[in-house]
């Protein structure tokens, strides 16, 4: 107590006045306690107190400033969970601001590099191009990285199918191999179940970004992705995906770096090299979520490689076949697709009739039967009268579309209950190979379509009894195929414009050649487009007169992509537009619009009038009504079997004779329904006509 007392000044007020309380209950406890012990029985009370006080007066001297500094520490730790929610918000708002405007200028950019021919301009556009693609790249990492830290970006499994990721990993990865001259390979165990369970869009990402890191810190040499299969059971399989590179390599000292976001390797000498810093850490962060982890293995100046392992449920275990193995991206000649089904009858669903010339065309020399349907309720009534072993059904068709279509396929009884069906869609995004899936299509293909990729499709899904390859018994090498192989080199982009250039306007050959492939297979779908001009026409100011938005939208939809085929991209961007327009609702905007886009389409019946020529009727021949009946029958026969293609060369022959009088109407009628491929109008009218 003396010491207390001696020392009272190292203390302050408040606590030397309770511990002279805490003494004093004390003594006076103890007091009570020896004199009147027998007779009051608070001593010990006394004594318990005191030394409670006395307690926490000397071992917590300053009790009240650690509650408040606990109070304060809350306070702050709310505060800043408040601050970094508002970051959050700040950056996912300033994202989507940024990326509105980012967006249209690289699709205005894109317009350019597809029309100029200017080579200093496509220069500078290809400049901007790489350039937006980097800041959106950069945008991207920084908004994953934020949602990461506010413990907001979750893992969304669905079912997948890892052949389309590689396939899209492919097309995104390509363009910027080929710009550094690099080798890439693909190495993917072929016993891979076809269809996993995981979430496919982080898959995705995480690899992405592996595949870029390796070309942009490889100036030469080769990147070598691979995916094997570790463990399997009859629920899961354990993969390992692996990206290994000849590139710079990393040191020992900076492995630990690697994983700190914003830091970048050895800056002086990556200077060049863009990038935020944050991939590796969202890699790392994301395998975390998926229970698993990034592995590094590096030697400087050698290269590296980048692995990580991830157990997948299976869904379908049927293999992913050989597709992939020892793919080789740098080989850059036109695909020939070389499979024959001489004994395989496929059917391809399509409300454009020129989308389904090209689908015949790109199969024209693998010998399969093809028949062709313009809507979905003509493939339902072709699949109750004949069994067919794939179909190619387009999902945006009018009245009935193609999910819709292939839903009712399970509600009454035909022919084809166990057939494979295909989406076409020319509107791909993200995860929609799992969406079509979920739908019950097995696959899809996105339009125009790729001759690779719909090899792929047709040797995954057709029975494997079926299909000859080069070699196998039974195979025919056609000329058309030994012809086409040999002028491989000599198909570029201005094949078709050596041809056309000087008498067609309003064309990009580049892109006509890249959709279409041969000058054959676009005369054929531009000589349709222009005899289809004043029917979707009609059509299209018919829906804006009834202001029906849905079936309007569905037709530009379908000219956007038939007009992109034949290289009328002032069009096919027009169209475009006002689909968004119509897809958003906005009828202020496609009234105000659809004049200069109808007259853009009506301004083709010039453009293309010279592959149509119109013959003098002064010096056509006479066909006498006898011999006219008789092609009549002969159409009607063929479009009973669905033989279109006779059926068109059989009317097609007709035009360059003077029908007699009273029959234009007729064959106007007719021509009508077999260039739309109405079967079942052409045959009413067929029978119903009186010979």
């Amino acid at each position: 107590m003396g010491l207390i007392i001696f020392n009272w000044h190292k203390y302050n007020h408040t606590i030397f006045v309770t511990i002279l309380v805490s003494y004093t209950i004390f003594f006076i406890g103890l007091l009570l306690e020896i004199f009147l012990g027998n007779i009051l029985r608070i001593g010990y009370l006394g004594l318990s107190v005191g030394l409670y006080i006395l307690f926490f007066s000397v071992e917590f001297p300053d009790y009240n400033r650690m509650i408040l500094t606990l109070n304060e520490l809350e306070k702050a730790k709310k505060e800043a969970n408040l601050a970094n929610e508002a970051k959050t918000t700040f950056l996912s708002n300033m994202s989507h601001e940024i990326r509105t405007p980012l967006n249209a200028i690289l699709g205005l950019d894109e317009i350019i590099i597809r029309q100029s021919n200017d080579p200093e301009i496509h220069k500078y556009a290809m400049n901007i191009h790489n350039a937006g693609q980097s800041l959106l790249s950069i945008i991207n990492d920084i908004l994953d990285f934020s949602k990461i830290e506010a413990q907001k970006l979750e893992i969304l499994p669905g079912e997948y199918a890892l052949s389309s990721i590689i396939n899209d990993l492919n097309n995104m990865i390509m363009p910027k191999v080929k710009e550094k001259n690099l080798t890439y390979k693909i190495e993917i165990d072929s016993d891979i179940p076809s269809v996993l369970y995981g979430d496919s869009v982080r898959i995705k990402q995480i690899l992405l970004n592996l595949l870029t890191n390796a070309v942009k810190y490889t100036p030469s040499g080769e990147i070598l992705f691979s995916i094997k299969i570790l463990e399997r059971d009859g629920i899961t399989t354990t993969l390992l995906f692996s990206v290994k590179d000849t590139g710079m390599g990393m040191k020992k000292s900076d492995m630990d770096k690697l994983f700190s976001p914003f830091e970048r390797l050895e800056e002086k000498r990556n200077k060049t090299i863009e990038g935020s810093g944050l991939g590796i850490t969202i890699v790392s962060k994301l395998l975390a979520l998926m229970n698993s982890s990034l592995e590094v293995k590096s030697v400087y100046n050698e290269g590296s490689e980048f692995s990580f392992k991830l157990t997948q449920r299976i869904i379908d275990p049927e293999a992913i076949g050989n597709s992939y193995i020892d793919y080789d991206g740098t080989k850059t000649d036109i695909y020939q697709i070389q499979i024959q089904a001489p004994t395989a009858t496929i059917l391809a669903v399509d409300d454009t009739e020129m989308n389904l010339i090209v689908f015949k065309g790109l199969l024209k020399n693998t010998r399969m039967k093809i028949d062709t349907a313009l809507s979905g309720l003509e493939m339902l009534s072709m699949i109750t009268k004949k069994h067919y072993d794939l179909i190619f059904i387009d999902h945006r068709m009018p009245i009935m579309d193609g999910v819709e279509a292939l839903h009712q396929m399970s509600t009454f009884p035909h022919l084809c209950k166990d057939t494979p069906c295909i989406a076409l869609t020319a509107n791909v995004i993200q995860g929609a190979k799992e969406q079509y899936i979920s739908e019950g299509f097995v696959d899809y293909l996105s339009k125009p379509i790729n001759s690779a990729r719909l090899e792929n499709v047709i040797v995954q899904n057709l029975n494997k009894s079926m299909i000859l390859h080069p070699n196998d018994i039974g195979y025919i090498t056609c000329e058309k195929i030994s012809d086409s192989n040999l002028n491989q080199h000599e198909n570029t982009t201005d094949r078709i414009s050596k041809i056309y250039e000087n008498i067609i306007d309003g064309i990009s050959f580049d892109e006509a050649q890249k959709n279409c492939g041969t000058v054959e297979l676009w005369l054929e779908s531009a000589k349709t487009f222009y005899k289809t001009i004043p029917s979707i026409s009609s059509e299209l100011k018919n829906y804006i007169e009834k202001e029906d938005i849905e079936n309007y939208t569905i037709k530009v939809h379908a000219l956007k992509s038939s007009a992109r085929l034949i290289g009328a991209m002032e069009l096919s961007h027009k169209a475009l537009a006002l689909e968004n327009y119509g897809n958003n609702g906005d009828w202020e905007k496609i009234k105000e619009l659809s004049p200069s886009m109808l007259k853009e389409l009506e301004s083709y019946t010039t453009n293309l009038s010279a592959l149509c020529p119109e013959i003098d009727e002064s010096v056509k021949e006479k066909i006498s009504l006898k011999d006219l009946n008789n092609a009549y029958k002969d159409i009607l026969e063929c479009i009973e079997v669905f033989d279109f293609t006779l059926a068109e060369s059989i009317f097609n022959s007709l035009e360059k004779y003077k029908l007699p009088d009273g029959e234009e109407e007729f064959f106007k009628k007719l021509s009508d329904c077999i260039l739309f491929l109405k079967r079942d109008e052409a045959i009413k009218i067929l029978i119903d006509r009186k010979y």
